[in-house]
């Protein structure tokens, strides 16, 4: 018998359909639209009140950043004034030392030197000072102090303490005066070396033209008019 062979087909291919190829991804569905009128009507009639909370928002972020703007200039102002303080501090104190210094030394030199009385020249230093009523702040006295080997002359004078140090009574109203006095000066040297302005001819004015307005025009056609007429009555009388 003959033997039998097995034949396999292969599956045919699918045919190409006509219409545009499928896309690789799909879209998801779009979800449907609703159309909310009362949304469509707020919106609409809203725009001033969305301006207004707008504007309100600003004032706020405006007063908010005005009032750390502030504690921030106070904080500084603090510090300043609490280092200008300290500095004046340190000032005053080391002044009162120095002067405390300088006080010692004079008091240890008067111990050192022996009394030989009182001389005529201290006498006369004495005689010569100016006597100060009772009621008077302001003092400045100068004593002179002569020893054989020793010259000393002590300047007492009233001061005033403030913030920029000590101070001598009267020294503001001098240096204000001496400022105005350097003004003036400095005033009169200006006008002194001021170029004199040179002085233009003055120009004579022109008589500006005038129109006539209509009545005043009809009322010279009417004198000239009457002229005319007059000329003509004399020349034809003179005719005949």
């Amino acid at each position: 018998m003959p033997k039998e062979e097995n034949f396999t087909f292969a599956t045919p291919r699918p045919k190409k359909g006509l219409g545009p190829p499928p896309k690789k991804k799909r879209k998801s569905t779009i979800e449907e639209i609703v159309f909310d009128r009362e949304t469509r009507q707020e919106y609409l009639t809203g725009f001033h009140k969305r301006k207004l909370q707008r504007q309100k928002l600003a004032k706020e972020i405006a007063a908010k950043r005005e009032k750390q703007e502030k504690l921030l200039f106070r904080k500084q102002l603090r510090e300043d004034r609490q280092r200008q303080v300290e500095e004046h501090v340190r000032t005053v104190e080391a002044m009162l030392k120095e002067h405390q210094m300088a006080g010692n030394i004079d008091s240890d030199d008067e111990a050192n030197q022996e009394w030989s009385g009182i001389e005529d020249s201290e006498t006369e230093g004495k005689a010569d000072e100016p006597e100060l009523a009772a009621g008077d702040e302001i003092v400045d006295i100068e004593e002179e102090y002569i020893d054989e080997d020793r010259f000393t002359t002590v300047k007492v004078e009233s001061v005033t303490v403030t913030r920029d140090g000590l101070s001598k009574p009267g020294a503001e109203l001098e240096e204000a005066e001496e400022k105005r006095r350097r003004a003036k000066e400095a005033a009169e040297e200006a006008k002194k070396n001021e170029k004199p302005k040179k002085q233009w001819p003055k120009k004579d004015k022109k008589n500006k033209f005038r129109y006539e307005n209509k009545i005043e025009r009809s009322m010279d056609r009417a004198r000239q008019s009457a002229r005319n007429k007059a000329k003509r009555r004399k020349f034809t009388r003179g005719a005949e």
